[in-house]
């Protein structure tokens, strides 16, 4: 795998682009999302649990990157992960990763290792050793299933 960051989320596919506005503050791009009862976007909050496969994207339109966070009430654009699509999206911390393992939501807006019963939503494709961060999200790269 190559060690070039890449500048964009949704990385390969063809996923459907969406639209909608920020329920809440500190949306980062690379996150896990869902609907609120109002339609509106909120970081997805069901550790190990279902997930429409909804990333958050960089705003390029409005000169956005991938470290540019949304704040609440700002549109936030987003990408439906199709089964195959490749994704740059935010590890938590505290997590050790080997290429080909299975991720789940972690309940944050983050993923984590699937164990047990959590919904499996993608698989990493590269490693990343997230254990000595202290508290902070790295990024990894997925194939959503």
């Amino acid at each position: 795998m190559s060690t070039i960051k890449p500048k964009r989320i949704h990385l390969l596919g063809s996923g459907r682009h969406e639209e909608g506005n920020a329920a809440q503050a500190d949306i980062k791009p690379g996150m896990l999302l869902e609907l609120n009862a109002a339609g509106n976007i909120i970081k997805h909050n069901q550790n190990g649990g279902w997930a429409e496969k909804a990333i958050a994207l960089e705003d390029a339109l409005q000169g956005g990157t991938i470290d540019t966070v949304y704040t609440n009430g700002a549109p936030v654009t987003y990408v439906l992960a199709a089964p195959g699509d490749v994704c740059y999206v935010l590890l938590a911390a505290g997590e050790d990763v080997t290429a080909d393992e299975y991720l789940a939501s972690a309940g944050t807006g983050l993923f984590k290792v699937a164990s047990g019963t959590n919904q499996r939503l993608c698989r990493a494709i590269e490693s990343v050793d997230n254990n000595d961060s202290a508290a902070v999200p790295v990024r990894i790269k997925v194939r959503f299933l």
